[in-house]
């Protein structure tokens, strides 16, 4: 078996090297203005100790398997681009309102009990972000208000205007039919080609998640929306990088439903958690070949800190509609618990309450600078 896996996190790029029965680990820093300067360090202290070069292994290699926290990350410090949203006329607060009991997704039960001081999550997308169309589709898919062109062209440049960065397209119904997110779609490459519109992502929710459920949907293309520059950008570097040392064959992500596919055929919601689920099913593996029952497995990341659970047995817990930090999504995962504290977290100070903070802000690989403008 040749195969060389990689976990690149916030602060560290780590590298599991098998190769003909040699077994290496290695470690580098990650290098966030380009991450394969640090996978590729991490690959040749691998391959400096088994007596091989990056060159040769590659080009002998099975496969190349990826795996990150940069998406989780990126949520958990709220780092990403300003995004907008188009929606169905009438159905502009349905991101905010979000459901019933919205104030306390991704709390424990006391704090759920708390209800004087509940509180939902700041959105994503603020409310001054969203626009409608008016447009409708009935719930068999029915077209009852077809879509008019100008109109998407009006609420685009509008968004556009107020500096979009990534445009989400959410209309009520469009699992059934998505005719009218596509038509939209359509109408802003028309409007803005690609020379014109630049790197702007545009997200259609049919294509996210074909499950119903308008909250959950939006919520689910938004987060994707959210990491899809910073996973485009390392995904891009990352294959680019190993086309260019003689690897030939596709880099295969790992999802957090345990699977794994080309990065072609990987939305970014689906790297979310994709390091520490590598580690969930690596303990499935433990705990099947010996037998040792309950199974809890942690994860100490530079930002973040997760943790699973695998009961006797070693089957793995799915959640079908997880929470992501504090947003319900609809992409199904394997369960997971992620504190936003991890080896590097920024501690801070807070003179009104006497507290001390720790994260969600974290050192990074780059602790000095960081440190430095946290204390500012």
């Amino acid at each position: 078996m040749k195969r060389i896996s990689v976990d690149i996190g916030g602060t560290f790029t780590d590298c599991f090297f098998a190769w003909d029965g040699k077994y290496i680990e290695s470690k580098s820093l990650t290098t966030h203005h380009n991450l394969s300067l640090g996978f590729n360090a991490a690959l040749d202290n691998a391959c400096k100790i088994a007596g091989l070069t990056r060159e040769q292994v590659l080009k002998e290699v099975d496969s190349v398997r990826y795996a990150t926290t940069l998406g989780t990350n990126a949520l958990i410090e709220g780092k990403g681009p300003r995004v907008g949203a188009i929606v169905t006329h009438g159905f502009e607060d349905t991101i905010h309102l979000s459901r019933g009991k919205g104030y306390g997704e991704g709390l424990d039960v006391t704090e759920q009990g708390n209800m004087p001081n509940a509180q939902r999550p700041d959105p994503i997308v603020p409310r001054r972000m969203v626009r409608s169309v008016k447009e409708r589709v009935d719930s068999v898919g029915e077209i009852l208000v077809p879509l008019q062109k100008e109109d998407v062209r009006k609420q685009v440049r509008d968004l556009v205007d107020n500096g979009a960065q990534a445009i989400v397209v959410a209309l009520t119904n469009a699992t059934e039919n998505p005719s009218h997110e596509q038509l939209v779609l359509e109408t802003i490459l028309e409007e803005y080609p690609a020379h014109e519109l630049g790197a702007i992502p545009v997200i259609l929710s049919s294509q996210v998640s074909g499950r119903k459920g308008e909250y959950v949907r939006a919520n689910t293309t938004i987060i994707d929306a959210f990491l899809y520059e910073i996973m485009f950008h390392a995904l891009g570097q990352l294959s680019s990088n190993l086309r260019d040392s003689g690897y030939g064959k596709p880099m295969l992500v790992i999802h957090n439903s345990g699977g794994m596919a080309q990065s072609n055929s990987t939305d970014s919601l689906q790297t979310i958690h994709s390091g520490p689920v590598s580690g969930v099913s690596a303990s499935q593996h433990l705990a099947e070949t010996t037998d040792i029952g309950n199974v809890v497995c942690m994860d100490m990341g530079g930002t973040s800190f997760d943790i699973g659970i695998l009961p006797k047995g070693g089957v793995k817990h799915y959640d079908f509609q997880p929470v992501i930090c504090r947003w319900l999504v609809t992409l199904p995962m394997i369960h997971l618990n992620t504190l936003g504290a991890g080896g590097g977290s920024i501690a801070t100070y807070d003179r009104i309450h006497q507290a001390v903070k720790i994260g969600p802000e974290s050192a990074g690989s780059d602790p000095g600078r960081r440190v430095m403008i946290g204390a500012g």
